[in-house]
């Protein structure tokens, strides 16, 4: 993510210089030869220029599962308004994974209870490792869950406006959330899919 640019001036001599290639062979990972080869560019073509698929990821940590359930909800108003979803608990999805999945999404949604004014410490670990990647084109929230007072929500979106993401308002809920919240999350979910599908055009 973080060098895209790069990677998309390389491409570009690469196809000035009319080189067959037969084989990319880099410092660490995989050999492509032959029909890969053409296959590894065109994958390096779309990240890089920062192409997505109709897809959401949904981030979250929860404390006594109530932002948990605010997750839940707002994968299934994403999978209504048409578009793919996975879900990733923070502390028990590897943050690689994620961020391969991110890179190809449109959307990116974050949840955290509040702690101490703030986001739970597993989110504000994983904003700070996706700020330093930069990806582009996505849009996405902030949800959460509070007790006394909350902090989290306003947290987390200002990571995501720092990481470049196109924020859409925020839902925060108070304590459990019951029927009425969980709708709210349906509808954050439609205005997030909607915001994606306009940026598209």
């Amino acid at each position: 993510m973080p060098f895209s640019s790069l990677i998309t001036k390389t491409l570009k001599k690469i196809d000035e210089m009319g080189l067959a290639i037969d084989m990319v062979a880099p410092s660490h990972g995989v050999i492509w030869r032959n029909s890969g080869v053409s296959d590894i560019l065109g994958a390096y073509r779309g990240w890089s220029s920062a192409e997505s698929n109709n897809t959401a990821i949904v981030v979250y940590d929860t404390m006594w599962g109530s932002t948990e359930k605010m997750a839940s909800a707002i994968a299934q108003g994403i999978i209504d308004a048409g578009f793919e979803v996975k879900v990733y608990h923070l502390r028990k999805s590897e943050w690689s994974e994620i961020i391969r999945e991110i890179l190809e999404a449109k959307i990116l949604l974050v949840g955290s209870p509040t702690i101490n004014n703030g986001m739970f410490p597993s989110v504000g670990g994983f904003l700070t490792y996706l700020r330093g990647l930069r990806p582009k084109g996505k849009v996405g929230s902030a949800f959460g869950s509070y007790g006394w007072a909350g902090g989290a929500v306003k947290a987390i979106t200002g990571e995501l406006e720092k990481t470049g993401v196109t924020v859409i308002e925020p839902l925060s809920v108070k304590f459990v959330p019951g029927a009425n919240d969980l709708a709210e999350c349906a509808k954050l979910a439609k205005k997030v899919v909607d915001a994606a599908e306009m940026q598209e055009r």
